[in-house]
């Protein structure tokens, strides 16, 4: 199999060769980015930067996201930074723009850690652990963007997980494929519109729950009219 290439992936998300120059910062922020080039004069930044934009380099050559998350680069890259801080700490024209970077980091990095949790999956996570405690049993499953659930931690092997990716609105003709003798469903509601739900209508899906955890993105947990819906979540109906 070409792991870079397949798109048969679960949750496949091609992206542009150049998609590191639209992310750089919400991977590594204003502050480290600024003190990381203020470092560049001083031959000590120049290796651990090298190795992270070679990091850079080499996952830029795989289409698929899943394979291009950086964390292993940005220690590198903080290395880099810590040498320019050093610089600028030195020189006593620059020292305030040292100790102004060490004051704004801080609230920045938390501006972003906040934002990125609140894409969490607590919700994905409640539907998953009430499919898996289902009777009878589910032998068959879709659920939008499998990971978020746990994939196979909470379900097990035994279970035949259908990924459906996520879009905006989900594709009524996946959804239908999806969803075909399944023995439940799970969708980002804030995926769906009224001919995905016509879909799951006509497949004999009705919704059971909607899950809502915190700032996590809400779920909707449908079940076929011949088997029970859970007892956990909070329902909408």
């Amino acid at each position: 199999m070409d792991l870079t290439r397949d798109p048969n992936l679960g949750g496949f998300h091609p992206r542009p060769f150049l998609w590191y120059l639209t992310m750089v910062l919400q991977w590594a922020g204003p502050v480290l980015l600024a003190l990381a080039a203020c470092g560049w004069a001083d031959p000590r930044s120049r290796l651990p930067l090298g190795i992270a934009l070679a990091f850079v380099a080499l996952l830029s050559f795989s289409p698929i996201k899943q394979f291009r998350y950086l964390q292993f680069a940005v220690p590198f890259l903080a290395l880099a930074a810590a040498v320019g801080w050093e610089r600028l700490r030195a020189d006593r024209a620059w020292k305030w723009v040292a100790s102004a970077a060490l004051l704004l980091y801080v609230p920045l990095e938390l501006e972003r850690t906040f934002h990125l949790l609140g894409g969490k999956s607590e919700a994905a996570l409640a539907a998953v652990r009430d499919i898996a405690r289902s009777t009878p049993p589910v032998r068959r499953v879709a659920l939008e963007q499998a990971w978020a659930y746990g994939d196979r931690l909470y379900l097990g092997n035994g279970v035949e997980i259908r990924d459906l990716p996520p879009t905006r609105p989900l594709d009524r003709a996946r959804v239908r494929e999806a969803a075909e003798n399944a023995d439940a469903v799970a969708l980002y509601a804030a995926d769906l519109d009224s001919t995905v739900e016509q879909t799951l209508a006509e497949g004999g899906f009705r919704r059971c729950t909607a899950y809502e955890r915190l700032r996590s993105p809400p779920v909707l947990l449908y079940r076929p009219v011949t088997l029970p819906c859970p007892a956990g979540g909070s329902d909408r109906d």
